[in-house]
């Protein structure tokens, strides 16, 4: 089997990193702005609003903003669920 080129940043890494796909676990995929943006269909400039207000899930490496795709799933997921249950209230109704 071929080992990855020993160049910085990805040669050393990847070939320190578990293999694990045999045992049923991925590793977690990390999304930029842009990559958000287009998975959510919304611009980055909402990213980077959502991001510094903490209202989407997130965190900085290196002064640059960076996602879990597990963890915006959840978080539509949830989003969606409050959504449902505000929109099914009668008007005048509040949280």
């Amino acid at each position: 089997m071929a080992r990855a080129p020993n160049c910085w940043p990805f040669g050393k890494f990847l070939n320190i990193l578990p293999d694990r796909a045999h045992e049923g676990e991925m590793i977690e995929e990390i999304l930029t702005v842009r990559e958000v943006a287009k998975f959510l269909k919304v611009t980055e400039r909402t990213i980077y609003r959502l991001a510094t207000e903490g209202q989407i899930p997130s965190f900085k490496v290196g002064g640059s903003w960076r996602f879990q795709r597990s963890d915006l799933i959840q978080w539509m997921n949830d989003h969606a669920k409050g959504q449902i249950v505000r929109d099914s209230q009668p008007d005048g109704e509040k949280d």
